[in-house]
């Protein structure tokens, strides 16, 4: 294969169905970000102080912010 440039900008019809999935993605790939930071330690957990917490204590410290 020869070397393929990663696409940068993404065109839309007025399809409304595209649009909806383009938004969830943006979630989706939000989500994943976040999980990488928890992993990372990047997280600041703030409400659950300095104790070990459980990952569903961490998640809902996360969305709650």
């Amino acid at each position: 294969m020869k070397s393929q440039r990663i696409p940068t900008k993404i065109t839309l019809d007025s399809y409304a169905a595209s649009h909806r999935a383009v938004t969830e993605l943006a979630v989706v790939i939000g989500g994943i970000e976040l999980a990488e930071k928890i992993k990372k330690g990047q997280f600041k957990l703030g409400k659950l102080g300095g104790r070990t917490a459980t990952m569903p204590e961490i998640w809902r410290t996360a969305v709650a912010a």
